[in-house]
């Protein structure tokens, strides 16, 4: 009750709010989809959420995540251009960011191996991403925060 109050949702509450039919939809998709549905109309800050979730969480119990180490590379190159189009996204929230920056920690060696044999900078592409969705997420708090008082 007390929660309720004062705004603070717990985990149980947030699950709850996510559509299921959406989620059902995102979990479905590959990366194809994925990105048709960052630059459709219907793009929802909840689906932004999914698609990081199912990004960042294993897939099975031996601990393996969606993008492999062994994976194709147009595979791995269209996840780190999904990831950017999320950071650069208008709908981000704080609970798609910590996505975006677990989905980097744990594919840190990927990225890397990636950026040495094709000669890409993704790494620093998905820092910079990184910060600047930052200032994104900062800056519609602020506007927010001026049309509440």
């Amino acid at each position: 009750m007390l929660r309720k109050l004062l705004g603070k949702k717990d985990k149980a509450d947030k699950e709850e709010s996510i559509d299921p039919e959406l989620s059902q939809k995102i979990f479905k998709m590959d990366l194809g989809s994925m990105r048709l549905y960052m630059k459709s109309e219907e793009a929802q800050i909840d689906g932004l959420y999914l698609i990081m979730q199912k990004l960042t969480q294993p897939i099975n119990d031996k601990g393996e995540y969606y993008l492999k180490a062994d994976d194709m590379d147009t595979k791995k190159k269209k996840a780190f251009e999904l990831v950017l189009l999320i950071a650069k996204s208008k709908k981000i929230s704080a609970k798609t960011l910590e996505g975006i920056e677990k989905f980097i920690q744990i594919h840190k060696e990927i990225i890397k191996e990636y950026d040495y044999e094709h000669k890409e900078i993704y790494t620093d592409r998905l820092h910079k991403s990184l910060q600047t969705a930052v200032v994104n997420l900062e800056t519609l708090s602020k506007i927010h925060q001026r049309l509440d008082l």
